[in-house]
């Protein structure tokens, strides 16, 4: 009988830990400190989708057009956006590579909350907010001949993070960096994939990229949470972060889950 309560709680306490809502984190410690957190866009909060994709029309509200382009918003990623702006100690920003009237067009997406995204946007970059990296070919990636340079728009570089799927910062500031490794085109199954190149090679891959911005938000709220109750800065108190650590944590649960369930 004392094994079936010691397993009891056991599953009690691993359903609160492992099944929190991933948007919602606990009670914050009020901070005078405010926060830049910047987020990129393509292949981070949206995907181009090409002509051969068929969304379905459970996932249809998700698309955003743009010319003759079609994107699709990255699963929770309107949600993390709401969740992100109630914190009075976060400022949101965005900064990509693309054009600036295509980060206006972005502004206008509504969110659940019903704001729009400008309404809880600090600043919008683009293109012509990148630098230019002297010396390098033009045939050179894209990256390799540009970054975002964080301390050109966000002086208190040290309490600046920026979401990003390349490395796209300079070398000092690395630590504002969570990366989100290699990401991969969007379909709404793994098993509509193409193995093409930039093709999810795996379901667990697959299901990594599904996920990631929820992942990467997390990583935020924690690194955020860390400072306000220890005074100190975001660089003081990054931790490692990889995509791939999550999943390995979030199955080592179902794991536990599965043994306490046979004792």
């Amino acid at each position: 009988m004392k094994s079936v309560w010691i397993s009891i709680y056991l599953l009690l306490f691993l359903f609160a830990s492992c099944n929190q809502d991933p948007t919602r984190q606990n009670a914050r410690v009020p901070s005078s400190k405010v926060y830049d957190i910047v987020f990129d866009l393509d292949w981070t909060l949206i995907y181009k989708l090409t002509d051969d994709i068929k969304v379905p029309k459970s996932e249809q509200h998700k698309l955003f057009f743009f010319e003759n382009e079609r994107f699709i918003i990255a699963d929770e990623g309107l949600s993390v956006l709401d969740e992100m702006a109630k914190r009075p100690d976060v400022r949101i920003s965005f900064y990509t590579g693309g054009s600036k009237e295509r980060s206006e067009l972005w502004g206008e997406v509504e969110l659940p909350s019903g704001k729009k995204i400008k309404d809880i946007t600090y600043k919008s970059l683009s293109f012509d907010d990148l630098q230019k990296i002297p010396g390098i070919p033009e045939d050179e990636k894209f990256f390799k001949r540009f970054n975002k340079n964080l301390s050109w728009h966000f002086p208190d570089i040290e309490n600046t993070l920026i979401i990003d799927d390349q490395v796209s910062v300079p070398d000092s500031q690395r630590k504002s960096l969570i990366f989100l490794e290699e990401t991969y085109n969007w379909y709404p199954r793994f098993e509509d994939s193409k193995r093409a190149r930039l093709d999810p090679t795996d379901p667990e891959r697959y299901k990594i990229e599904r996920k990631k911005i929820v992942s990467a938000y997390q990583e935020v709220v924690a690194t955020v949470e860390r400072a306000n109750e220890s005074g100190s800065n975001l660089y003081d108190v990054r931790r490692p972060f990889s995509l791939m650590g999550v999943l390995k944590e979030k199955n080592s649960c179902n794991v536990l889950f599965a043994k306490i369930v046979n004792l």
